[in-house]
C-alpha cells in the first residue's frame, strides 16, 4: 500500500499521542481510544495504521532501536587503547546521545515511566552484543573477569548516566555527556573524574 502525505501525517500524530500518553498513563493504562481521542481521529483510521496499541508499541520500539544499532557501528570499530590515551569522547557517542536527546520522551516512556520490561531487554541485549564484539575485536576476549559482570557494569553505569540526563531534561551538551562516558568507562571514577 502506498502511503500518501495525509496517511503519514495521520501516522506521526498516532506515534506523537501515544509517547504523549505513555509518558502521562503508562502503557498498560493507555487504550485504543485514548490515542484516537486525543489524536482527534476515529478508531477505525488507528486500526488502518496499527492491529492494536502493542502493534504500535512494537513499532516505535523497533525504530528506534534500528536507528540506535546502526549508528553503534561507528563506536565498535574505535581503537580502545588509543583513545585511552588521548582522553576525547568516544567516536560516534555523541550522534548516539543526538538520538537519545531527540527521542527523549519516547525512551523515558518506554524505560522509565510506562515502558514494558521487554524494551530495555532488548536494548540491554543490543548493548552486550555491541560491547562483546569490542572486547573481543580489541582486546581477544582476554579480560581479567567474566564477561557477563563486566557488560552488567558498563550497560548499567551508561544507561545510568543517559537516563539520568534524559529526566533532567537533557540540558547538559551531547559532547559533555559523551565526554564523560567515555573518561568514566575508560578511566574509571578516580581518573574519569580527575579525583586522583
Amino acid at each position: 500500500m502506498k502511503k500518501d502525505r495525509r496517511y503519514l501525517k495521520t501516522e506521526k500524530q498516532i506515534i506523537d499521542v501515544f509517547i504523549q500518553l505513555l509518558n502521562e498513563k503508562g502503557f498498560n493504562r493507555l487504550t485504543v481510544r485514548d490515542i484516537a481521542d486525543r489524536a482527534d481521529i476515529n478508531r477505525a483510521t488507528f486500526y488502518q495504521h496499527y492491529v492494536d496499541k502493542y502493534t504500535l508499541l512494537k513499532h516505535c520500539e523497533d525504530h528506534w532501536l534500528h536507528k540506535a544499532e546502526s549508528m553503534m557501528q561507528t563506536i565498535i570499530n574505535v581503537d580502545m587503547l588509543t583513545l585511552y590515551d588521548h582522553g576525547t569522547a568516544l567516536p560516534g557517542l555523541e550522534e548516539v546521545l543526538v538520538h537519545y536527546k531527540e527521542h527523549r520522551m519516547l525512551i523515558l516512556g518506554l524505560l522509565e515511566i510506562g515502558g514494558t520490561p521487554s524494551f530495555r531487554d532488548r536494548l540491554t541485549e543490543a548493548a552486550q552484543t555491541h560491547l562483546n564484539t569490542i572486547l573481543k575485536s580489541q582486546f581477544n576476549g582476554k579480560v581479567a573477569y567474566p564477561m557477563p559482570y563486566i557488560s552488567a557494569y558498563l550497560i548499567s553505569a551508561h544507561f545510568g548516566i543517559v537516563l539520568e540526563w534524559l529526566k533532567r531534561g537533557a540540558n547538559e551538551p551531547t559532547e559533555e555527556i559523551a565526554t564523560l562516558i567515555t573518561r568514566l568507562t575508560l578511566h574509571g571514577a578516580l581518573h574519569g573524574l580527575n579525583l586522583v
